[in-house]
């Protein structure tokens, strides 16, 4: 198993001034997920709402190939990610491309078992390196083109139409052999587009100071 806890290296290269101003920009290199952990009546961890928890790679995984284990402060087994997005999580943390932080969201459990927690996701040098074009002209290429259009340039874009554009694009998003790169692009954009929406602003927990 590896531990996904290491911070992101610098990137070294600038961007080339001939490229213009939004081949040229310079991407965020973190963002946030929200989404659940579950399986966790089934492990021996008892979570609490703002608490940090230790993510893993457990390639090893017998039933999936992709699982990221949630661990408790103490270590102890909590539940893993949903496999849709260890689907794309996992190969990016193998190949180096992301680092990634976990902390328990409000409120607690839903119905289902579910606990909410909120990723910080942040790319190493090699992963802002491949939120660039695809020069190739399959239609996975021409979404890969969009959403890392609007991460590398996100401040420059209205939040509204790009918000509703995403959205539009959720069915193509979910069911089109997009590489993992872009699925994780997808769903980076779907927290500062809410956010500026003016939508009701949601708890980071990130951010609280202790």
């Amino acid at each position: 198993m590896k531990p996904i806890d290491q911070p992101a290296p610098t990137p070294q290269n600038p961007p080339d001034p001939a490229m213009g101003p939004i081949l040229n920009a310079v991407p965020p290199s973190e963002g946030f997920i929200r989404t659940w952990i579950v399986g966790n009546p089934y492990h021996p961890a008892v979570l609490h709402p703002g608490d940090p928890v230790q993510i893993e790679r457990e390639a090893d995984n017998l039933h999936d190939a992709n699982a990221i284990l949630i661990r408790d402060g103490k270590g102890l087994s909590a539940g893993y990610l949903p496999h849709y997005d260890a689907d794309y999580l996992a190969p990016l943390f193998d190949q180096g491309v992301i680092q990634i932080e976990a902390r328990l969201l409000f409120p607690p459990a839903d119905d289902a078992g579910r606990i909410p927690v909120l990723l910080r996701v942040r790319f190493t040098a090699v992963g802002l390196s491949l939120v660039k074009a695809d020069s190739t002209t399959t239609p996975a290429a021409l979404m890969h083109n969009l959403f890392a259009a609007a991460w590398r340039d996100l401040s420059r874009f209205n939040p509204g139409p790009l918000r509703q554009l995403r959205e539009q694009l959720r069915p193509l998003a979910h069911n089109c052999a997009l590489k993992p790169i872009t699925k994780l692009l997808y769903r980076l954009l779907k927290e500062p587009l809410a956010s500026a929406a003016n939508l009701e602003p949601l708890p980071n927990p990130f951010c609280v100071v202790n």
